[in-house]
Parts: C-alpha cells; structure tokens; sequence
C-alpha cells in the first residue's frame, strides 16, 4: 500500500507470528515492535517493545476492556 498523511501501517507492516501478529514501526530513528494474540473467545493479548527492549503486556476480555 501506499503511505500518506492518513495511513500510518499498512497491513503489509504485520508479520505473522506463532499464533499471533507483530508489527514493527520506527519513529525517527527508534524502533519500536507490538506483538499481539486472539484468543478463540476474541480476548486480546498486546506485548508493547520499545526500543531498549523493555516489553509491557496488556489484555483485554472481549466485550469488558482491559484485565
């Protein structure tokens, strides 16, 4: 796809992973990676990587927001 004002991460940037997706994003000149997963019940798992390598972990319950 091609990348304007509007459209920040095509779903050519999502890199699928073991039972999930990843997609890596620069800002500047730091890289920054969310992994995330579905579960069969449509609950939501996100592991937010900054640049240093720090991750972070939120989930979501489908129809309650975030755990």
């Amino acid at each position: 796809c091609s990348r304007d004002w509007s459209s920040d991460v095509c779903s050519s940037d999502l890199a699928a992973t073991s039972g999930g997706y990843s997609l890596r994003y620069q800002v500047g000149q730091a890289v920054f990676m969310v992994n995330y997963w579905l579960d069969a019940n449509r609950n939501a798992r996100f592991e937010f990587i900054d640049p240093s390598g720090r991750s972070r972990v939120e989930e979501y319950a489908a129809g309650r927001g975030r755990r």
